[in-house]
């Protein structure tokens, strides 16, 4: 009666348990007990299982069959008789593996094994566990999933990134950091941060690292700019921060610390300042240029004011007048953002009108007009043209209009496709009576400007005094 009744109680118990619970006797393979939380796992009844001896082989997933046969041969007949040697192997022994329910669902378990001997040592009963671990198994899955899009995104980011433990000990680092070390994890991982050789180089690299690591330790964010000593000692500069990462209780569980290489921006600004402070130095040699110029001017007009031959006073002006085309390029330039270049049309209609200021000495001077597409040249070539046009227009401000007739004087000049320019300065005044030999002119003037156009503009020089007189220079 006590026996009866401890098996009920027994019965009950396995009887309300979720995992499965199962016995087979070795030498047959037959089944001993079988609970009913196989109707819930496996979809199939008790008689299922009494029924049919494979069918706990055929229940198991295709792709996982093999492997588990391999460790649980019992589970087919025809693996019958087993050496007690190969059933005492699998005692206690866990195998994971995955099902497929009579409705076709599958389901991951967890089997294990214990074998029971008789006192000779013999196998006489296999007992097993099975328990459902589906859920841990797609937690598992989610979890692996996670982490395989995490290091997808945290090594191929171009930044250096490290996770660090509060204390500073490392717990991974990216590839970008990798490659760039040469070092692997394993060398790495486990040791204070500091230690790692990208910060052994001095300890002006050590100390502000610490620094950081201690303030962002006590929850604040840290950034500031280093050195990192990398493969065959390669050095950069690298921009940090250190962020603190917080637990669900405001504890601060780790410290991601990412770096930025700033090499090229720091050598950028660099250039930058430096190319600014060239450009502060040849303005102030512009502007020193154009002063010593005009000093030159006001010494040679002090100069004239003790002369009384008119051609010596002629010479005196027409020289202050090509220093003030130089000195006007210089001045140009002095406020002009691009040194290199200047805007000639700006500057041709300044020396034109001081032209004019200069000579109109009558009630109807001659006008000036100015054609031009806005054309920067370097200061070479607008020197040049400067003194060019100084020289032709003078010479129309003084010879062209003798009665003071109100006439006019056109400076042209055109760029063409042919990455050629074309200068032009014409006047409708009184012309030329004698014939001009432009490769050898008499005047001081025209020498001037047949050297500048043929050897410093390397250009051709055409001359027409059918109206007036048009000078024209392809250059």
């Amino acid at each position: 009666m006590a026996l009866q009744l401890s098996q009920n109680r027994l019965e009950s118990i396995l009887s309300s348990l979720e995992d499965v619970v199962w016995s087979v006797r070795p030498q047959t393979s037959r089944l001993l007990y079988l609970n009913s939380a196989v109707d819930s796992l496996y979809g199939y009844s008790i008689s299922d299982f009494l029924g049919n001896s494979n069918l706990w082989l055929e229940v198991i997933h295709p792709e996982d069959r093999e492997r588990v046969q391999q460790k649980r041969n019992f589970f087919s007949n025809n693996s019958l008789p087993l050496s007690p040697q190969s059933l005492l192997a699998i005692d206690g022994q866990d195998l994971e593996y995955r099902i497929v329910r009579s409705d076709g669902q599958v389901r991951w378990i967890r089997d294990h094994v214990q074998i029971h001997t008789d006192a000779h040592g013999i196998p006489i009963r296999i007992d097993g566990i099975v328990t459902d671990i589906t859920k841990a198994k797609q937690v598992e899955e989610a979890l692996a999933e996670s982490e395989r899009k995490f290091h997808a995104i945290f090594d191929q980011t171009s930044q250096f990134t490290w996770l660090l433990q509060p204390d500073g000990t490392l717990l991974e680092a990216n590839q970008t950091a990798l490659n760039f070390s040469g070092l692997t994890p394993s060398e790495i991982v486990g040791k204070p941060f500091w230690q790692i050789q990208w910060w052994t180089q001095s300890t002006q690299t050590e100390n502000p690292l610490k620094n950081a690591i201690a303030q962002a330790a006590n929850g604040e964010f840290v950034r500031y700019q280093g050195s990192v000593l990398g493969l065959q000692g390669q050095v950069i500069t690298m921009e940090f921060s250190v962020k603190p990462l917080r637990d669900e209780n405001g504890n601060i569980v780790l410290l991601i610390l990412e770096g930025r290489d700033i090499s090229d921006r720091i050598r950028a600004e660099a250039a930058t300042n430096e190319a600014q402070h060239k450009d502060i130095l040849l303005k102030e040699i512009h502007h020193r240029v154009k002063n010593n110029l005009q000093i030159v001017s006001g010494l040679l007009y002090l100069q004239s004011r003790y002369i009384d031959d008119e051609s010596i006073l002629d010479i005196l002006c027409e020289s202050r007048n090509r220093l003030q085309v130089m000195a006007l390029i210089h001045e140009k330039l002095y406020g002009s953002k691009n040194l290199t270049q200047i805007d000639f049309q700006d500057y041709i209609q300044s020396l034109t009108k001081d032209l004019l200021g200069s000579y109109a000495c009558t009630n109807n001077p001659p006008r000036i007009k100015v054609n031009f597409v806005q054309t920067f040249l370097d200061i070479d070539r607008a020197i040049t043209c400067g003194l060019i046009i100084n020289e032709l227009v003078s010479n129309s401000l003084k010879h062209a209009f003798p009665e003071g007739d109100n006439g006019e004087i056109i400076v042209d000049f055109k760029c063409h496709e042919d990455n050629y320019f074309e200068l032009i300065v014409s006047d409708n005044g009184l012309g030329i009576r004698e014939g001009i030999d432009l490769d050898n002119p008499k005047t001081l003037g025209l020498r001037l400007v047949h050297t500048l156009a043929t050897k410093q503009l390397k250009g051709e020089v055409e001359l027409d005094t059918s109206h007036g007189v048009m000078l024209k220079i392809k250059f």
